[in-house]
C-alpha cells in the first residue's frame, strides 16, 4: 500500500504546476504526514520551508484559506474561503489559518502584494 501512495504522489507532484496558477493545475506541497495534505495556488511562486500541518481535530475536510503575500513571499492576511470549502468545522478552520499564516513562499519584486489560496486536506480519524 505503502509504495502505491507513492506512486500517486510522486504522479501528483509531476503534474503540478509548483504554483503558476496559468494552467488548470496547482502546485503541491508534499508532507510526510499521512493525515494531511496541502496545495496552492499562487502564480508564479514556490512554497518554501513550511511547517508540515500536524492533525489535531477528530473530523476531516477540505479548508480553502484565501491568502495575501507580499513581494517577499509572507502572507499577510487570511480569510476562509466558506464556498470552496467543504467544513465550517472550528476546529479544522482554526488549523488552517495558522498554518496558512505561516506559510512562506519565493519572493518576487515585481508583485507588492498578490492574492491567492492555500488549500488543506485533513483525513479524519474515523
Amino acid at each position: 500500500v505503502s509504495d502505491i501512495l507513492a506512486l500517486r504522489s510522486a504522479k501528483r507532484r509531476a503534474e503540478a504546476s509548483s504554483g503558476n496558477d496559468t494552467s488548470d493545475k496547482t502546485g503541491t506541497y508534499a508532507s510526510s504526514n499521512p493525515n494531511s495534505n496541502i496545495q496552492f495556488s499562487l502564480k508564479d511562486r514556490k512554497m518554501r520551508n513550511n511547517p508540515i500541518p500536524i492533525y489535531l481535530c477528530e473530523i476531516g475536510g477540505k479548508i480553502v484559506v484565501n491568502i495575501t503575500v507580499d513581494h517577499m513571499g509572507r502572507v499577510k492576511s487570511t480569510a476562509i474561503n466558506t464556498a470552496a470549502s467543504s467544513s465550517t468545522n472550528e476546529c479544522l478552520t482554526d488549523h488552517a489559518l495558522e498554518y496558512a499564516q505561516k506559510a512562506r513562499f519565493t519572493s518576487d519584486a515585481s508583485k507588492s502584494s498578490q492574492i491567492g489560496t492555500v488549500t488543506f486536506f485533513f483525513k479524519g480519524k474515523n
